[in-house]
Protein backbone atom coordinates (compact mmCIF):
# COMPACT_ATOMS: atom_id res chain seq x y z
CA UNK A 1 0.00 0.00 0.00
CA UNK A 2 1.49 3.40 -1.01
CA UNK A 3 2.02 5.96 1.37
CA UNK A 4 -1.08 8.18 -0.13
CA UNK A 5 -3.19 4.93 0.12
CA UNK A 6 -2.22 5.07 3.98
CA UNK A 7 -3.26 8.57 4.77
CA UNK A 8 -6.51 7.45 2.68
CA UNK A 9 -7.34 4.53 4.90
CA UNK A 10 -6.28 6.41 8.47
CA UNK A 11 -8.28 9.54 7.37
CA UNK A 12 -11.40 7.23 6.81
CA UNK A 13 -10.95 5.25 9.60
CA UNK A 14 -10.78 8.49 11.99
CA UNK A 15 -13.57 10.24 9.90
CA UNK A 16 -15.89 6.72 10.15
CA UNK A 17 -15.56 6.54 13.80
CA UNK A 18 -15.78 10.56 15.25
CA UNK A 19 -19.04 12.25 15.37
CA UNK A 20 -19.04 15.51 14.64
CA UNK A 21 -22.40 17.64 15.47
CA UNK A 22 -23.91 19.68 12.77
CA UNK A 23 -23.47 22.55 15.35
CA UNK A 24 -19.17 21.87 14.61
CA UNK A 25 -19.74 25.88 11.90
CA UNK A 26 -21.88 27.63 14.45
CA UNK A 27 -19.01 26.80 17.00
CA UNK A 28 -16.25 27.53 14.88
CA UNK A 29 -17.88 30.94 14.11
CA UNK A 30 -18.08 31.54 17.91
CA UNK A 31 -14.65 30.39 18.53
CA UNK A 32 -13.80 33.06 15.85
CA UNK A 33 -15.89 35.36 17.17
CA UNK A 34 -14.14 35.30 20.74
CA UNK A 35 -10.63 35.19 18.97
CA UNK A 36 -10.96 38.07 17.24
CA UNK A 37 -12.36 39.92 20.46
CA UNK A 38 -9.51 38.52 22.65
CA UNK A 39 -7.15 39.82 19.85
CA UNK A 40 -8.58 43.17 20.03
CA UNK A 41 -7.43 43.70 23.77
CA UNK A 42 -4.29 41.46 23.48
CA UNK A 43 -2.33 42.85 20.83
CA UNK A 44 -1.46 46.62 20.99
CA UNK A 45 -2.21 49.16 18.73
CA UNK A 46 -0.80 49.09 15.15
CA UNK A 47 2.32 50.95 15.04
CA UNK A 48 3.01 54.04 12.94
CA UNK A 49 5.30 52.46 10.19
CA UNK A 50 8.00 53.81 8.30
CA UNK A 51 7.22 54.48 4.73
CA UNK A 52 9.70 51.43 3.60
CA UNK A 53 7.92 49.10 6.03
CA UNK A 54 4.20 50.19 4.89
CA UNK A 55 5.33 50.23 1.36
CA UNK A 56 6.27 46.34 1.48
CA UNK A 57 3.35 45.79 4.35
CA UNK A 58 0.99 46.95 0.64
CA UNK A 59 2.46 45.39 -1.53
CA UNK A 60 2.26 42.13 -0.22
CA UNK A 61 -0.95 42.73 0.64
CA UNK A 62 -2.15 43.31 -3.04
CA UNK A 63 0.42 40.40 -3.67
CA UNK A 64 -1.78 37.84 -1.28
CA UNK A 65 -5.46 39.44 -2.34
CA UNK A 66 -5.05 38.39 -6.32
CA UNK A 67 -4.51 34.82 -5.00
CA UNK A 68 -4.49 32.40 -7.93
CA UNK A 69 -7.42 30.50 -7.97
CA UNK A 70 -7.50 27.17 -10.28
CA UNK A 71 -9.41 27.79 -13.21
CA UNK A 72 -11.37 24.29 -12.84
CA UNK A 73 -12.90 25.97 -9.56
CA UNK A 74 -13.70 28.72 -11.40
CA UNK A 75 -15.43 26.35 -14.07
CA UNK A 76 -17.19 24.20 -11.75
CA UNK A 77 -18.49 26.94 -9.40
CA UNK A 78 -20.11 29.01 -12.74
CA UNK A 79 -18.16 32.15 -11.57
CA UNK A 80 -15.57 33.85 -14.02
CA UNK A 81 -13.66 35.27 -11.03
CA UNK A 82 -13.94 33.15 -7.91
CA UNK A 83 -11.75 34.34 -5.12
CA UNK A 84 -10.18 32.20 -1.85
CA UNK A 85 -13.66 31.35 -0.61
CA UNK A 86 -14.12 28.81 -3.20
CA UNK A 87 -11.78 26.65 -1.48
CA UNK A 88 -12.18 27.82 2.40
CA UNK A 89 -13.42 24.10 3.38
CA UNK A 90 -13.77 24.07 6.98
CA UNK A 91 -10.50 21.88 7.40
CA UNK A 92 -10.59 21.13 11.39
CA UNK A 93 -7.44 21.47 13.24
CA UNK A 94 -6.39 20.47 16.25
CA UNK A 95 -3.86 21.60 18.75
CA UNK A 96 -1.76 18.68 21.16
CA UNK A 97 -1.65 20.47 24.61
CA UNK A 98 1.59 19.94 27.31
CA UNK A 99 3.51 20.24 23.80
CA UNK A 100 6.93 20.56 25.18
CA UNK A 101 6.07 17.30 27.61
CA UNK A 102 5.97 15.53 24.42
CA UNK A 103 8.74 17.01 23.00
CA UNK A 104 11.22 16.07 26.16
CA UNK A 105 9.41 12.45 25.50
CA UNK A 106 13.10 10.20 25.08
CA UNK A 107 11.26 8.06 22.67
CA UNK A 108 10.76 11.02 20.02
CA UNK A 109 14.90 11.82 20.78
CA UNK A 110 16.53 8.69 20.88
CA UNK A 111 14.71 7.73 17.44
CA UNK A 112 12.24 5.38 19.78
CA UNK A 113 8.81 4.27 18.44
CA UNK A 114 6.76 7.36 17.79
CA UNK A 115 3.41 5.31 18.31
CA UNK A 116 4.70 4.20 21.98
CA UNK A 117 5.74 8.00 22.59
CA UNK A 118 2.09 8.88 21.35
CA UNK A 119 0.87 6.61 24.13
CA UNK A 120 3.37 7.94 27.04
CA UNK A 121 2.18 11.42 26.13
CA UNK A 122 -1.87 10.08 26.32
CA UNK A 123 -1.11 8.81 29.61
CA UNK A 124 0.79 11.54 30.74
CA UNK A 125 -2.50 13.79 30.35
CA UNK A 126 -2.03 15.40 27.01
CA UNK A 127 -5.41 16.31 25.74
CA UNK A 128 -6.16 17.42 21.82
CA UNK A 129 -8.32 20.55 21.38
CA UNK A 130 -9.77 22.37 18.38
CA UNK A 131 -8.64 25.07 17.40
CA UNK A 132 -9.12 27.83 14.87
CA UNK A 133 -7.13 30.14 12.10
CA UNK A 134 -8.24 33.31 14.31
CA UNK A 135 -6.95 31.30 17.34
CA UNK A 136 -3.22 30.06 16.29
CA UNK A 137 -1.04 33.03 18.04
CA UNK A 138 -3.03 34.01 21.44
CA UNK A 139 -2.19 32.90 24.73
CA UNK A 140 1.06 33.19 23.80
CA UNK A 141 3.12 31.82 26.99
CA UNK A 142 4.60 34.83 28.48
CA UNK A 143 8.47 33.31 29.02
CA UNK A 144 8.15 33.75 24.79
CA UNK A 145 7.24 37.66 24.95
CA UNK A 146 8.69 38.38 28.30
CA UNK A 147 12.17 37.04 26.30
CA UNK A 148 11.18 38.02 23.21
CA UNK A 149 11.53 34.90 21.63
CA UNK A 150 10.26 33.23 18.38
CA UNK A 151 6.99 31.57 18.45
CA UNK A 152 6.76 28.79 16.33
CA UNK A 153 3.93 26.74 14.96
CA UNK A 154 4.67 23.21 13.81
CA UNK A 155 1.32 21.80 11.71
CA UNK A 156 1.59 18.89 10.28
CA UNK A 157 -0.65 17.05 8.21
CA UNK A 158 -1.01 13.63 6.07
CA UNK A 159 -0.71 14.32 2.08
CA UNK A 160 -3.39 15.95 0.23
CA UNK A 161 -5.23 16.93 3.78
CA UNK A 162 -4.78 21.36 2.97
CA UNK A 163 -1.84 22.35 5.10
CA UNK A 164 -0.59 24.38 1.90
CA UNK A 165 -4.32 25.29 1.08
CA UNK A 166 -5.27 26.77 4.29
CA UNK A 167 -1.67 27.97 5.63
CA UNK A 168 -0.45 29.12 2.12
CA UNK A 169 -3.80 30.53 0.15
CA UNK A 170 -6.22 30.89 2.83
CA UNK A 171 -4.10 32.57 5.84
CA UNK A 172 -2.15 35.12 3.81
CA UNK A 173 -5.75 35.64 1.37
CA UNK A 174 -7.55 36.64 4.84
CA UNK A 175 -4.63 38.71 5.91
CA UNK A 176 -4.10 40.68 2.80
CA UNK A 177 -8.11 41.28 3.32
CA UNK A 178 -8.03 42.70 7.16
CA UNK A 179 -9.62 39.58 8.45
CA UNK A 180 -7.08 37.99 9.94
CA UNK A 181 -3.37 38.30 12.02
CA UNK A 182 -3.87 41.93 12.16
CA UNK A 183 -0.89 41.75 14.51
CA UNK A 184 1.40 41.16 11.90
CA UNK A 185 2.93 43.66 9.84
CA UNK A 186 4.87 41.44 7.55
CA UNK A 187 3.51 37.82 6.25
CA UNK A 188 5.58 35.93 4.20
CA UNK A 189 4.90 32.24 2.96
CA UNK A 190 7.73 30.13 1.02
CA UNK A 191 7.67 26.40 -0.05
CA UNK A 192 10.49 24.80 1.36
CA UNK A 193 10.73 22.25 -1.81
CA UNK A 194 12.18 25.72 -4.03
CA UNK A 195 16.73 25.24 -4.07
CA UNK A 196 16.20 29.51 -3.92
CA UNK A 197 14.18 29.18 -0.48
CA UNK A 198 16.63 26.63 1.21
CA UNK A 199 19.56 28.52 -0.15
CA UNK A 200 18.28 32.11 0.81
CA UNK A 201 21.14 33.98 3.02
CA UNK A 202 19.17 36.75 4.39
CA UNK A 203 15.68 38.14 5.07
CA UNK A 204 16.35 40.43 2.03
CA UNK A 205 16.63 36.95 -0.26
CA UNK A 206 13.44 35.85 1.25
CA UNK A 207 11.28 38.56 0.27
CA UNK A 208 12.72 38.59 -2.85
CA UNK A 209 11.68 35.00 -3.38
CA UNK A 210 7.86 36.56 -2.57
CA UNK A 211 8.04 38.56 -5.61
CA UNK A 212 7.99 42.29 -3.53
CA UNK A 213 10.72 44.72 -4.53
CA UNK A 214 13.01 45.41 -1.65
CA UNK A 215 14.65 48.72 -1.33
CA UNK A 216 18.58 48.82 -2.62
CA UNK A 217 20.89 49.98 -0.01
CA UNK A 218 20.58 53.12 1.87
CA UNK A 219 17.48 54.48 4.44
CA UNK A 220 14.83 52.54 3.42
CA UNK A 221 16.68 49.45 3.64
CA UNK A 222 18.10 50.69 7.07
CA UNK A 223 14.91 51.60 8.13
CA UNK A 224 13.23 47.95 7.36
CA UNK A 225 16.13 46.12 9.37
CA UNK A 226 15.90 48.41 12.49
CA UNK A 227 11.72 47.57 12.34
CA UNK A 228 12.06 43.81 12.31
CA UNK A 229 15.15 43.88 14.69
CA UNK A 230 13.09 46.52 17.01
CA UNK A 231 9.62 44.83 16.45
CA UNK A 232 10.42 40.73 15.48
CA UNK A 233 6.87 39.92 16.78
CA UNK A 234 5.09 42.12 13.86
CA UNK A 235 6.62 39.39 11.36
CA UNK A 236 5.23 36.10 10.57
CA UNK A 237 7.07 33.87 8.10
CA UNK A 238 5.39 30.25 6.80
CA UNK A 239 7.99 27.96 5.77
CA UNK A 240 5.62 25.38 3.90
CA UNK A 241 6.47 21.60 3.46
CA UNK A 242 9.80 20.48 5.90
CA UNK A 243 9.12 16.94 4.91
CA UNK A 244 9.69 17.89 0.97
CA UNK A 245 13.40 18.87 1.60
CA UNK A 246 16.36 17.92 3.94
CA UNK A 247 17.27 20.39 6.28
CA UNK A 248 20.98 19.57 5.28
CA UNK A 249 20.29 21.11 2.07
CA UNK A 250 19.40 24.30 3.46
CA UNK A 251 21.31 27.36 4.18
CA UNK A 252 22.66 28.48 7.68
CA UNK A 253 20.46 31.20 7.53
CA UNK A 254 17.39 29.16 6.86
CA UNK A 255 18.25 26.60 9.85
CA UNK A 256 19.01 29.73 12.34
CA UNK A 257 15.27 30.92 11.23
CA UNK A 258 13.68 27.24 11.79
CA UNK A 259 15.84 26.99 15.40
CA UNK A 260 14.68 30.29 16.59
CA UNK A 261 18.23 31.75 16.64
CA UNK A 262 18.54 34.10 13.33
CA UNK A 263 15.59 36.76 13.97
CA UNK A 264 14.88 36.02 17.00
CA UNK A 265 11.20 36.74 18.05
CA UNK A 266 9.33 36.14 15.08
CA UNK A 267 5.87 34.13 14.99
CA UNK A 268 6.82 31.06 12.68
CA UNK A 269 4.44 28.76 10.86
CA UNK A 270 6.34 25.38 9.73
CA UNK A 271 4.12 23.10 7.81
CA UNK A 272 4.99 19.20 6.96
CA UNK A 273 3.97 15.87 6.39
CA UNK A 274 4.47 13.59 9.86
CA UNK A 275 7.36 11.68 8.75
CA UNK A 276 9.29 10.31 11.89
CA UNK A 277 12.60 12.26 10.42
CA UNK A 278 10.61 15.49 10.58
CA UNK A 279 8.61 14.75 14.26
CA UNK A 280 12.50 14.14 15.93
CA UNK A 281 13.61 17.70 13.77
CA UNK A 282 10.58 19.10 15.83
CA UNK A 283 11.79 17.44 18.82
CA UNK A 284 15.45 18.50 18.53
CA UNK A 285 14.06 22.40 18.19
CA UNK A 286 11.99 22.01 20.76
CA UNK A 287 8.71 24.14 18.47
CA UNK A 288 6.12 25.55 20.49
CA UNK A 289 3.24 24.39 19.54
CA UNK A 290 1.61 21.43 16.98
CA UNK A 291 -1.48 21.58 15.31
CA UNK A 292 -2.58 18.81 13.10
CA UNK A 293 -4.91 19.29 10.13
CA UNK A 294 -7.31 16.51 9.68
CA UNK A 295 -8.95 17.24 6.10
CA UNK A 296 -12.54 16.51 6.19
CA UNK A 297 -15.74 14.48 8.24
CA UNK A 298 -18.61 13.47 6.19
CA UNK A 299 -20.52 16.87 6.71
CA UNK A 300 -17.73 18.20 5.25
CA UNK A 301 -17.81 16.46 2.51
CA UNK A 302 -21.30 17.27 1.60
CA UNK A 303 -20.96 21.37 1.91
CA UNK A 304 -17.73 21.10 -0.69
CA UNK A 305 -19.67 18.90 -2.74
CA UNK A 306 -22.75 21.14 -2.95
CA UNK A 307 -20.32 24.62 -2.93
CA UNK A 308 -18.16 23.18 -5.56
CA UNK A 309 -20.52 21.72 -8.19
CA UNK A 310 -23.55 23.55 -7.10
CA UNK A 311 -27.22 21.93 -5.85
CA UNK A 312 -28.40 19.32 -8.61
CA UNK A 313 -24.99 18.15 -10.12
CA UNK A 314 -23.58 18.15 -5.89
CA UNK A 315 -26.50 15.92 -4.91
CA UNK A 316 -26.00 13.58 -7.63
CA UNK A 317 -22.74 13.05 -6.74
CA UNK A 318 -23.06 12.67 -3.55
CA UNK A 319 -25.89 10.40 -3.65
CA UNK A 320 -23.26 8.03 -5.73
CA UNK A 321 -21.02 9.08 -2.42
CA UNK A 322 -23.27 7.46 -0.08
CA UNK A 323 -23.68 4.22 -1.56
CA UNK A 324 -19.82 3.61 -1.63
CA UNK A 325 -17.65 3.59 1.90
CA UNK A 326 -14.55 3.22 -0.11
CA UNK A 327 -14.93 6.62 -2.29
CA UNK A 328 -16.45 8.56 1.09
CA UNK A 329 -12.99 7.51 2.82
CA UNK A 330 -10.67 8.58 0.16
CA UNK A 331 -12.61 11.40 -0.24
CA UNK A 332 -12.39 12.91 3.46
CA UNK A 333 -8.89 13.91 2.24
CA UNK A 334 -9.57 17.15 0.54
CA UNK A 335 -7.45 16.86 -2.51
CA UNK A 336 -8.84 13.71 -3.57
CA UNK A 337 -12.62 15.48 -2.73
CA UNK A 338 -11.08 17.96 -5.42
CA UNK A 339 -9.92 15.63 -8.27
CA UNK A 340 -13.24 13.48 -7.83
CA UNK A 341 -15.70 16.56 -8.23
CA UNK A 342 -13.43 17.96 -11.24
CA UNK A 343 -13.57 14.30 -13.28
CA UNK A 344 -17.44 14.14 -12.07
CA UNK A 345 -18.17 17.72 -13.95
CA UNK A 346 -15.68 16.61 -17.19
CA UNK A 347 -16.10 13.05 -17.36
CA UNK A 348 -19.17 12.46 -16.32
CA UNK A 349 -17.73 9.32 -14.20
CA UNK A 350 -17.37 8.55 -10.42
CA UNK A 351 -13.80 7.32 -9.49
CA UNK A 352 -13.85 4.75 -7.41
CA UNK A 353 -10.09 4.64 -5.87
CA UNK A 354 -7.08 6.47 -6.35
CA UNK A 355 -6.32 4.19 -10.14
CA UNK A 356 -9.40 5.78 -10.94
CA UNK A 357 -8.13 9.12 -10.42
CA UNK A 358 -5.06 9.02 -12.11
CA UNK A 359 -6.85 7.31 -15.33
CA UNK A 360 -9.51 9.37 -15.49
CA UNK A 361 -7.60 12.39 -15.02
CA UNK A 362 -5.41 11.18 -17.99
CA UNK A 363 -8.13 10.19 -20.20
CA UNK A 364 -9.68 13.86 -19.90
CA UNK A 365 -6.00 15.71 -20.44
CA UNK A 366 -5.74 13.56 -23.85
CA UNK A 367 -9.40 14.00 -24.76
CA UNK A 368 -8.75 17.77 -24.57
CA UNK A 369 -5.61 17.55 -26.61
CA UNK A 370 -7.41 16.07 -29.35
CA UNK A 371 -10.71 17.89 -28.83
CA UNK A 372 -12.29 13.95 -28.26
CA UNK A 373 -13.56 11.89 -25.37
CA UNK A 374 -11.57 8.71 -24.44
CA UNK A 375 -13.70 6.14 -22.16
CA UNK A 376 -10.61 3.52 -21.52
CA UNK A 377 -6.59 3.70 -21.56
CA UNK A 378 -6.67 1.83 -24.76
CA UNK A 379 -8.39 4.53 -26.70
CA UNK A 380 -5.61 7.02 -26.02
CA UNK A 381 -3.12 7.61 -28.73
CA UNK A 382 0.18 5.75 -28.34
CA UNK A 383 2.17 8.52 -28.99
CA UNK A 384 -0.16 10.53 -25.82
CA UNK A 385 0.69 7.29 -23.75
CA UNK A 386 4.29 7.36 -24.15
CA UNK A 387 4.17 10.97 -23.09
CA UNK A 388 2.40 9.86 -19.68
CA UNK A 389 5.27 7.07 -19.02
CA UNK A 390 7.66 9.74 -20.00
CA UNK A 391 6.28 11.85 -17.58
CA UNK A 392 5.91 8.48 -14.94
CA UNK A 393 9.92 7.89 -15.41
CA UNK A 394 10.95 11.79 -15.06
CA UNK A 395 8.92 11.55 -11.89
CA UNK A 396 10.20 8.35 -10.47
CA UNK A 397 13.72 9.64 -10.82
CA UNK A 398 13.39 12.81 -9.24
CA UNK A 399 11.15 11.63 -6.28
CA UNK A 400 14.71 8.88 -5.79
CA UNK A 401 16.79 12.16 -6.14
CA UNK A 402 14.06 14.18 -3.87
CA UNK A 403 13.31 16.65 -6.36
CA UNK A 404 10.50 18.40 -6.67
CA UNK A 405 11.20 21.29 -8.58
CA UNK A 406 13.00 21.03 -11.99
CA UNK A 407 14.90 23.24 -14.07
CA UNK A 408 15.09 23.30 -18.44
CA UNK A 409 18.30 21.64 -18.03
CA UNK A 410 17.04 18.52 -16.02
CA UNK A 411 13.47 18.51 -18.38
CA UNK A 412 16.53 18.46 -21.65
CA UNK A 413 18.03 15.50 -19.47
CA UNK A 414 15.17 13.20 -20.11
CA UNK A 415 14.43 14.12 -23.03
CA UNK A 416 10.94 15.13 -21.85
CA UNK A 417 9.11 16.06 -25.33
CA UNK A 418 6.96 19.23 -25.65
CA UNK A 419 4.31 17.18 -26.34
CA UNK A 420 4.83 15.23 -22.66
CA UNK A 421 5.34 19.10 -20.62
CA UNK A 422 2.74 20.70 -22.61
CA UNK A 423 -0.20 17.29 -21.50
CA UNK A 424 -1.03 19.37 -18.50
CA UNK A 425 0.77 17.36 -15.39
CA UNK A 426 3.36 19.64 -15.49
CA UNK A 427 3.09 23.21 -14.18
CA UNK A 428 5.34 26.18 -13.75
CA UNK A 429 6.27 27.86 -10.68
CA UNK A 430 5.98 31.44 -9.72
CA UNK A 431 9.18 32.90 -10.48
CA UNK A 432 10.67 36.03 -8.35
CA UNK A 433 12.86 38.42 -10.12
CA UNK A 434 15.88 36.69 -8.26
CA UNK A 435 14.72 33.45 -10.19
CA UNK A 436 16.03 33.95 -14.28
CA UNK A 437 15.33 30.28 -15.17
CA UNK A 438 11.66 29.03 -15.71
CA UNK A 439 10.82 26.06 -13.35
CA UNK A 440 8.32 23.32 -13.12
CA UNK A 441 6.98 21.13 -10.85
CA UNK A 442 4.40 18.40 -10.54
CA UNK A 443 0.16 20.46 -9.88
CA UNK A 444 0.92 18.84 -6.48
CA UNK A 445 3.28 15.99 -4.77
CA UNK A 446 0.85 13.04 -4.78
CA UNK A 447 0.30 13.66 -8.63
CA UNK A 448 4.50 13.06 -8.44
CA UNK A 449 3.78 10.56 -6.65
CA UNK A 450 0.97 8.69 -8.65
CA UNK A 451 2.91 9.57 -11.82
CA UNK A 452 6.21 7.77 -10.43
CA UNK A 453 3.75 4.53 -9.19
CA UNK A 454 1.83 4.23 -12.27
CA UNK A 455 5.29 4.27 -14.41
CA UNK A 456 6.69 1.06 -12.02
CA UNK A 457 3.19 -0.34 -12.41
CA UNK A 458 3.35 -0.14 -16.28
CA UNK A 459 6.55 -1.27 -16.25
CA UNK A 460 5.74 -4.74 -14.13
CA UNK A 461 2.75 -5.53 -16.35
CA UNK A 462 3.47 -4.61 -19.78
CA UNK A 463 3.64 -7.43 -22.39
CA UNK A 464 7.38 -8.30 -23.56
CA UNK A 465 6.43 -6.74 -27.30
CA UNK A 466 5.30 -3.25 -25.36
CA UNK A 467 8.34 -3.35 -23.44
CA UNK A 468 10.73 -3.38 -26.33
CA UNK A 469 8.57 -0.44 -27.67
CA UNK A 470 8.81 1.82 -24.29
CA UNK A 471 12.46 1.56 -24.28
CA UNK A 472 13.19 2.66 -27.69
CA UNK A 473 10.82 5.82 -27.01
CA UNK A 474 12.41 6.28 -23.60
CA UNK A 475 15.86 4.87 -23.55
CA UNK A 476 17.62 2.08 -22.24
CA UNK A 477 17.94 3.50 -18.85
CA UNK A 478 13.58 3.44 -18.26
CA UNK A 479 13.66 0.73 -15.92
Amino acid sequence: MSSLEESVAATADRSLNTVVPDTRLEEAAETSATAQASMATSHPTALTLDPAVEDLHEQLRDKYKDADIDVDVAIMAEDASPSVEYIQINLVMISRVNLHEEFRNPEFASGGDLARAEHALTEAGSRREKVTLESLFLNIPAKILTNALSYRVFAIASGGCGKTTIFTKIATWKWARKELWQEFSILIALELRHPDVRDAKSLWDLLELVGVDIPPMGKERIALRQFVKSHPQQLCIVFDGLDETSLAKCSRFVKLVISGEELKGIRMILTSRPAQDILRLCAKYQLDRRIEVIGFHRQDIERYVLKLLGSIKGAALLAEVKEDQHLLAMMCTPILAYEVCKLYHYCQKVPRCLSDIFDLMILRLAGRRHDTQYDTWLEIPFDVRMQVLELGKFAFSMLKQQRLVFTEADLKEFSLSEDAIQLGLLITTDRSPSVREKQWRFSHLTSQESQAAKFVACCENMSPQFIVRLVECLGPDSG
